[in-house]
């Protein structure tokens, strides 16, 4: 009688989950927010609950595929045994598997050395609104090399514009970044004569990355105001440091 009872003690000692028992982290569909550790580049990843081969089905727009090369053929997503999050294409084979943090959050290292940082992002981007391209830009390039920073003031219908100042990398330095101008979702930087110089098409809430598509994507992103300055107050530093450099005869 006895050796039953410890029998059945010990079958239900096996078979119970130990508090200590490390959990899978679930991965819940919907948006996610994908950004490139030490760059600037950021899109939106929607993970849905359709199936797909390799798992389930991935939303990912193809300006964010331009931005992250190693994900362009990113077609599905699944969770493996250790909890880390799988991107697998549209054959089901393994792009990248991302390790889950405590907080939440997924990182990983693709084959071309960018590492990869995705958090959960459930609230919808509102709609830019009309001088929403009024502030302070930074033009990156491969790996989030920063080409330009750009401050942009835009006029009371939010279509078009200045740029009020410009700071450019060696081998930028020649772009005489003036005005701009946004028609139907295509943001054109351009010199003082109208010329264009650059074409970017809009991505994800807050931007734009360049239509040229033989070429390295650049992108255009938001950045904090430089030295915490409002539009205004960056404006007028501007043209004092223009007066004091030309000083009026």
């Amino acid at each position: 009688m006895y050796g039953a009872i410890i029998l059945v003690a010990a079958i239900a000692a096996v078979g119970a989950p130990t508090a200590d028992a490390p959990q899978a982290p679930r991965v819940a569909a919907g948006p996610w927010r994908l950004t490139q550790v030490g760059g600037k580049v950021g899109c939106t990843v929607n993970l849905t609950d359709h199936t797909a081969p390799g798992g389930q089905d991935v939303k990912f727009p193809s300006v964010c595929r331009r931005a992250f090369p190693a994900l362009k053929d990113l077609a599905a997503w699944s969770v493996d045994p250790q909890g880390s999050l799988v991107f697998a294409n549209a054959r089901g084979q393994r792009i990248v598997a991302l390790a889950g943090s405590p907080g939440g959050s997924y990182e990983a290292k693709t084959a071309d050395g960018t590492v990869l940082h995705l958090e959960s992002a459930p609230s919808a981007p509102s709609p830019t609104p009309p001088a929403g391209l009024s502030g302070a830009f930074s033009l990156t390039g491969s790996g989030g090399t920063v080409l330009c920073d750009l401050v942009l003031r835009a006029n009371v219908f939010g279509e078009s514009g200045r740029v009020i100042s410009r700071s450019c990398a060696a081998g930028w330095t020649d772009k005489d970044f003036a005005v701009w101008s946004l028609r139907q979702g295509r943001l054109t930087l351009m010199d003082r004569s109208r010329r264009p110089i650059l074409v970017l098409k809009a991505g994800d809430t807050g931007i734009f990355v360049s239509v040229e598509s033989k070429a390295d994507p650049i992108t255009l992103v938001r950045r904090r105001p430089p030295h915490g300055l409002s539009l205004d107050a960056h404006e007028a530093l501007r043209d004092r440091q223009a007066g004091q450099r030309h000083p009026l005869a």
